[in-house]
């Protein structure tokens, strides 16, 4: 998988990073945000990523920037919603 800044700082819990990126998106590109934050074939999107990690303070970020609570892992096929409980966070 082809990992962006926006996958590896929600990966390992960069809150500051995720805000920086999201701040420059908006400026330099806001028409591409929803496809950042919900990418689609086949790539995992950041909010598993954050969930995986158990990086609450990024997953409301994620949740701000209307993550989708709906996409699925395209690997495990569970929802952000369906991972968090499996790994029992709370």
């Amino acid at each position: 998988m082809n990992k962006t800044p926006l996958h590896l700082a929600a990966e390992n819990g960069h809150k500051s990073i995720v805000q920086l990126l999201f701040r420059a998106i908006t400026e330099i590109s806001p028409d591409n945000l929803n496809e950042i934050v919900n990418p689609t074939g086949g790539t995992i999107p950041p909010i598993h990523l954050a969930i995986n990690g158990n990086h609450l303070s990024v997953v409301e970020i994620l949740l701000k920037q209307n993550a989708e609570i709906s996409l699925k892992h395209p690997t495990t096929h569970l929802t952000p919603l369906d991972s968090a409980i499996s790994q029992n966070h709370k």
